[in-house]
């Protein structure tokens, strides 16, 4: 199977102006660019319907004017997820400064404001008690001595017990 060709964008251009010219038939063209009818027809079709385009003002001013509203919607995208993010009554209320009326705020209301739950403000972590540790280092010591005990076995195994 042969492999398709490339062909440049001036090539298609000259091919697409001399079929809208009709100085030669479609059958001719072929031969002088070694293309398929097919091709040239197919870029003839947006050579025309794209033509009004040349003679349109410069497209260097619109892609100029949208790279500026673009960089503007960036930077205002960038405003509202640090406002979402960091509130600033919550940080306020957080750091224990007066809220805007004047009166302390709760942790409640400071954890609504950040958008996290209030018990997260209050939990204090636990550590194991010495029995659960002591559980757990007699497990490791069997597991170690054999890895291939399953749950029953390891349940059986007398040194796990006393």
């Amino acid at each position: 199977m042969a492999k398709r060709k490339n062909h440049s964008a001036d090539l298609k251009a000259k091919v697409a102006l001399e079929a809208i010219r009709e100085e030669m038939t479609l059958a001719e063209l072929p031969k002088k660019y070694g293309v398929h009818p097919n091709m040239i027809s197919g870029w003839k079709c947006p050579a025309v319907t794209n033509m009004a385009q040349a003679f349109e003002p410069d497209q260097t001013d619109r892609a100029r004017a949208s790279e500026a509203e673009i960089e503007k919607l960036h930077s205002r995208i960038g405003q509202l997820v640090v406002e979402w993010f960091f509130p600033s009554s919550a940080s306020h209320q957080l750091l224990g400064a007066q809220a805007k009326n004047g009166e302390r705020g709760s942790s409640v209301e400071a954890a609504t404001a950040i958008r996290t739950a209030a018990a997260g403000l209050y939990y204090r972590p636990v550590g194991e008690s010495a029995e659960s540790l002591r559980f757990m280092d007699l497990i490791d010591k069997q597991f170690l001595e054999a890895p291939w005990y399953g749950l029953r076995q390891m349940a059986d195994t007398s040194s796990i017990r006393g």
